[in-house]
């Protein structure tokens, strides 16, 4: 189920099964929701929740058990930085910047379905930064990449407006965080500040159940004279408290999410040289053991219709 109220879209998807056979049984139960926004009151937003619970008895044993998991994640694109890389580390550094250019700013919303309404397509567009995502039944493979029923894969464009400097790069700030909510012990979480040349990714799990963001090595690009190629993406990814704040060339650029386990600050940046436009996709959401969810997203980039 997809609804829409102006720049606010959510999509719902739920599976269930019951297994019963001579006095024993399990039950298990999914539900995976997906909420997007942007808007003159905030950066854009993807918001992933899953919710699972699990049952089993055995009459004649006398045994019974039961457990849930909740697992929320937050994906916010801050900010678009202008810089030059003075010290020739291959990444933006505070203080090579020229230009910023926070995302808080007037979005138009549109939620499109494809001929047999089985797939919907949710983009945000600005006059220099846009994203889309689209949410279907059934696991696709998209771009190369195989999208499972309970992941986002969200490509992002990126159209720099300041005018470029000699040897311009641009990189693209966001902020991801998760809170996860166990009725049952375990699981594990890693933290820390790493550099990552290339693709990658950040996950936590937790009693089988996952929830992370990864991210494409390259991104398509265009020069200033419209000629099309690819470029390295590197990223810094940096642990952040969940009260920190950033401000860059004057600007307050918020880094925390209204989740607040570990909130992460990404730094990705585009190799490219003066670049006109980039385009490039971060996949958003988790896997589990349990049977596939009846909602699965896939993107496509300023596709005007669907390649299925």
């Amino acid at each position: 189920m997809v609804s829409q109220l102006v720049n606010l879209v959510t999509a719902f998807g739920y599976a269930s099964s019951v297994n019963v056979s001579s006095g024993s049984g399990s039950t298990s139960q999914d539900n995976v929701y997906v909420s997007s926004y942007a808007g003159l009151l905030g950066a854009p937003t993807i918001d992933w929740g899953h919710y699972q619970s699990t049952s089993s008895w055995n009459i004649g044993a006398g045994t019974a058990t039961a457990g849930s998991s909740l697992l929320l994640a937050t994906f916010r694109p801050l900010a678009v930085v202008q810089y030059v890389d003075n010290n020739n580390n291959g990444k933006y550094d505070v203080g090579e910047e020229y230009a910023v250019k926070t995302l808080n700013q007037m979005y138009s919303a549109s939620v499109t379905q494809n001929s047999d309404k089985t797939v919907w397509i949710v983009s945000y567009e600005a006059n220099n930064f846009g994203f889309r995502y689209s949410v279907q039944d059934g696991t696709v493979q998209n771009q190369g990449v195989n999208v499972d029923s309970n992941s986002v894969k969200v490509d992002i464009w990126i159209r720099p407006q300041s005018k470029a400097q000699s040897n311009g790069k641009v990189a693209l700030l966001a902020s991801f965080s998760t809170a996860q909510s166990d009725s049952n012990i375990g699981g594990n979480v890693n933290g820390g500040n790493v550099t990552v040349t290339g693709g990658g990714n950040v996950r936590y799990t937790r009693n089988g159940v996952g929830v992370g963001i990864s991210w494409a090595g390259t991104a398509s690009s265009q020069d200033q004279n419209g000629n099309s190629g690819s470029t390295k993406v590197t990223t810094d990814v940096l642990t952040v408290q969940a009260s920190a704040s950033l401000t860059i060339n004057g600007q307050t650029i918020i880094a925390a999410n209204v989740l607040t386990n570990i909130p992460k600050v990404f730094v990705f940046n585009f190799d490219a040289t003066n670049p006109s436009e980039i385009y490039w996709d971060p996949t958003l959401g988790g896997s589990s053991s349990a049977s596939s969810v009846a909602v699965s997203v896939l993107a496509v980039i300023f596709a005007m219709a669907l390649f299925f």
